[in-house]
């Protein structure tokens, strides 16, 4: 129970910080997916079930930030989380360079589903977008992941 409210408290500071303060700070409109760290976190360390219901509570708490595009945050990070719990047998879960190059693949996917779910989003205008803020939206996230998710780890799981 205690992960659960936890997760339910990284989620919570994670939408936060996504919609307000690390907007004001992005350089070139280029920002971390604090999101899909707390997803990845979930998914890797619980699997599938786990990874899913993290990825829908943080894509709700979104959608609560973000009425406009209601449902679509939480598509996204449920998305994000069952293929991180896929993912945990596949990678090497010890090893944090797999975790940050797993999150950047995620951050992809999750900027898919935002994209193509808001108004504007077309199928040739992707391109473009995809160099401009995926790619480095994708590194930083990964850059992010590998700094603070030992230190997420130790604090919602505890030491192994």
């Amino acid at each position: 129970m205690i992960k659960i409210i936890k997760i339910l408290l990284l989620a919570w500071l994670a939408v936060f910080l996504q919609s307000s303060v690390i907007n004001m700070v992005s350089p070139w409109g280029l920002m971390p997916n604090f999101l899909v760290i707390v997803i990845a976190l979930a998914g890797l360390r619980e699997g599938v079930s786990s990874g899913v219901w993290a990825g829908l509570l943080a894509g709700f708490l979104a959608d609560c930030y973000h009425p406009p595009t209601m449902g679509l945050f939480s598509v996204g990070g449920t998305i994000t989380g069952y293929l991180t719990g896929m993912a945990r047998d596949r990678i090497y879960r010890e090893q944090l360079l797999s975790q940050a190059a797993l999150t950047a693949v995620l951050t992809l996917v999750y900027q898919l589903f935002v994209f193509f779910g808001r108004d504007g989003g077309t199928l040739t205008s992707y391109p473009g977008y995809f160099i401009r803020f995926g790619l480095g939206s994708a590194l930083l996230t990964a850059l992010a992941a590998a700094i603070i998710l030992p230190a997420l780890e130790r604090w919602t799981f505890g030491k192994r």
